[in-house]
């Protein structure tokens, strides 16, 4: 199985999982459910969210959160804030590229419901 990932603190998905208290400039990728809890397990759900802050990050070409206060993006994504998804009039094959990503991005979240719905279902 391919997967992106930051080699530095990549792990096996039986492992345990890797401390990123002292790595505060990470919290611009990280789900909602790892900094609500710092201990939680990282997962599928996980890694779907950073992919998905990844793309954002590549299309609009800036760090994610970057006008939020570094100490302040944790508690603003968990409360449920995320960045915008918001095309700026540039070249054609810019926005072209950008709508591809908004597709990817939603994609991704409508895979992880379904997942998360079948398993409910089966179990």
């Amino acid at each position: 199985m391919a997967k992106l990932a930051n080699f530095e603190i990549a792990r096996g998905s039986d492992a345990v999982t890797t401390s990123i208290k002292s790595q505060l400039e990470r919290i611009r990728w990280l789900a909602p459910e790892k900094l609500k809890d710092l201990e939680y397990r990282y997962d599928h759900k996980c890694e779907i969210f950073s992919f998905g802050m990844l793309l954002w990050e590549l299309a609009f070409e800036k760090k994610p959160y970057k006008k939020i206060e570094i100490g302040k993006i944790s508690d603003y994504v968990v409360a449920g804030g995320r960045e915008e998804i918001k095309f700026d009039p540039t070249t054609s094959d810019d926005v072209r590229i950008q709508k591809g990503y908004k597709k990817i991005i939603r994609q991704g979240k409508l895979l992880l419901y379904k997942n998360l719905f079948l398993f409910l279902i089966l179990f």
